[in-house]
């Protein structure tokens, strides 16, 4: 377990890491998070890394996550949203797709 803060990794202005780092033979996993402070075209900027296989956000104590973000996918188990802005709507298995930009809807069987 690793706790840091530093003044200045390079692109960094200060840099503030929680790093777990474990392994078995010659094979280690990394997980962690970075909260950053950055300048960026002469304007000092923020940001928050997460390094992880599989990110959650838990409701309390049970084993429902309503929000899982892996495998480059984030995936919502229910969205209550006042505004979309999206170009495609599609169903997961390609029966329908509703095209945004272009004003049309497809079914197919």
């Amino acid at each position: 377990m690793k706790f840091e803060a530093v003044a200045a990794p390079t692109g960094v202005d200060a840099r503030f890491s929680v790093l777990l780092r474990a392994g078995t033979n010659q094979s280690f996993k990394v997980s962690g998070f970075y909260v950053e402070l950055y300048t960026e075209g002469g304007v000092q900027k923020s940001r928050m890394a997460v390094q992880a296989d599989q990110f959650l956000v838990t409701s309390g104590n049970s084993r429902h996550y309503p929000l899982v973000f892996e495998n480059g996918e984030l995936k919502l188990a229910v969205a209550n949203i006042g505004t979309v802005n999206a170009g495609l709507l599609q169903s997961l298995n390609g029966k329908m797709k509703i095209d945004l930009n272009n004003g049309t809807i497809e079914i197919f069987s």
